[in-house]
């Protein structure tokens, strides 16, 4: 069986019923989605895309509502398949679906969100995964600056909290000495 077909389509959820249902993150999916905007170049340039594969774009994404990325990124998405005519977004549990998980995971690992495009005929167009690069530089950057003061830190005190650390999990187990 194929990874994706009009009649599994059809078993995700839209986006509204997604967020609506939401027992973790509605308000922000919801909050999100109308916080996006899409340019009319844009939705414009979509139409384009929609238009070239015969009329019907399809987008699966899998998500899970805890997830910050998916927050983030699935009203995006589901925002743009609402403006341009002829594309449709389905939302597909990441626990709920393990057979797409295998189907769509890159090189052995799967991150969420991972949405997949297809043409009229089911024809995978390609993978977005996750959040946008510039996003990923960002986190990249942060986490370095956040590693330098950790390390300060460990000029400053942390080797004494490491000392304290292991000198209490060996009196739990031995006593004072």
């Amino acid at each position: 069986m194929a990874t994706m077909d009009a009649n599994r389509f059809k078993t995700g959820r839209s986006f509204a019923e997604y967020s609506t249902n939401s027992k973790v993150a509605g308000e922000a999916l919801r909050s999100n989605y109308a916080g996006t905007v899409i340019p009319p170049e844009t939705a414009a340039k979509f139409a384009g895309f929609v238009h070239h594969v015969g009329g019907f774009l399809y987008v699966v994404v899998v998500s899970e509502e805890w997830c910050p990325d998916c927050q983030d990124n699935l009203p995006v998405l589901a925002r743009l398949a609402d403006t341009v005519p002829g594309m449709t977004l389905r939302v597909f549990g990441r626990d709920a679906s393990p057979e797409l998980v295998q189907a769509y995971s890159v090189e052995g690992k799967f991150r969420i969100p991972t949405a997949v495009f297809y043409d009229a005929d089911w024809n995978e167009l390609g993978k977005w995964i996750e959040r946008p690069a510039k996003a990923t530089e960002l986190l990249q950057k942060a986490a370095a600056e956040v590693r330098r003061a950790v390390r300060e830190q460990y000029r400053n005190e942390l080797r004494g909290e490491t000392l304290r650390e292991v000198a209490d999990l060996l009196a739990r187990r031995l006593g004072d000495g």
